[in-house]
């Protein structure tokens, strides 16, 4: 009844939906996983040129504020990332938006979701397990989130870092854990908030295969054992892959 009562109220959204279905299956699919997308399109600003990569940035940032819990926190940035995911794609198709700018938006909004949400997923794994002395975990982009030209297709190719020694032991949780250990258990948090499916969808697909050693290494590595394998062990492949990477998170040391 409020979806028929959506089309009643507002009868050209039936033309936009009709462009949907015929010519953007993913769009549609979207739709008929999260009819609330709907409501979005009716926002006066839907339509207008998409904000820049600071503004994006500070909107999710205070869409998952400190005050919401972690799993609340995570669907609302879900939610968010895929409302402007659709916003680019409905831009595309109506052409008020071209492919390579779309491909700018959309890595735009990736970035500015994870930077939003990880330090919160952060936060509450150092609840249990402590921080790490003298130590900050980094993400490498790469592939087409590195050199920013997602797609609405596009799963996110990224490698977890971290700085200082592996054996430093966690401190300040109910649990210590060296930090080898800790950053790979952070990072299992992280790749499980982004890939779930909940009511808002997934946020992205993730793959980490282009860490050192492939799927046979450890999810998150030292910055130390990443250098020291980029010059002794990786494949050419593997350099032409760091052609495209730029660092996503991590401060001015891990960059």
């Amino acid at each position: 009844v409020q979806l028929l009562s959506v089309f009643y109220s507002n009868p050209s959204l039936l033309d936009f939906i009709a462009d949907i279905m015929g010519d953007a299956p993913q769009l549609a699919e979207n739709i008929t996983r999260n009819p609330a997308l709907l409501d979005y399109v009716l926002d006066p600003s839907f339509f207008r040129p998409l904000p820049s990569f600071a503004e994006m940035q500070a909107d999710a940032a205070r869409a998952t504020g400190t005050g919401l819990h972690l799993d609340v926190a995570i669907d609302v940035c879900k939610q968010w990332t895929n409302e402007h995911r659709f916003q680019v794609g409905a831009q595309v198709l109506r052409g008020l938006m071209d492919p390579i700018a779309a491909s700018h938006a959309i890595t735009d909004i990736a970035e500015a979701g994870l930077t939003a949400i990880i330090p919160r997923l952060q936060n509450e794994f150092a609840t249990q397990y402590g921080r790490i002395p003298n130590s900050e975990m980094g993400i490498i982009a790469y592939g087409k989130l590195g050199s920013r030209e997602l797609t609405p297709a596009s799963d996110l190719d990224i490698v977890v870092v971290y700085t200082g020694s592996e054996d430093t032991m966690s401190v300040g949780g109910d649990k210590s854990f060296p930090a080898s250990a800790y950053y790979i258990r952070l990072t299992q948090r992280l790749i499980s908030a982004l890939t779930s499916m909940t009511q808002q969808g997934r946020m992205f697909e993730v793959d980490l295969r282009l860490r050192p050693h492939g799927d046979k290494g450890p999810l998150a590595c030292s910055t130390e054992a990443f250098m020291k394998y980029q010059a002794n062990d990786a494949w050419t492949w593997e350099h032409l892959a760091l052609t495209r990477a730029r660092v996503i998170l991590g401060g001015a040391k891990v960059r």
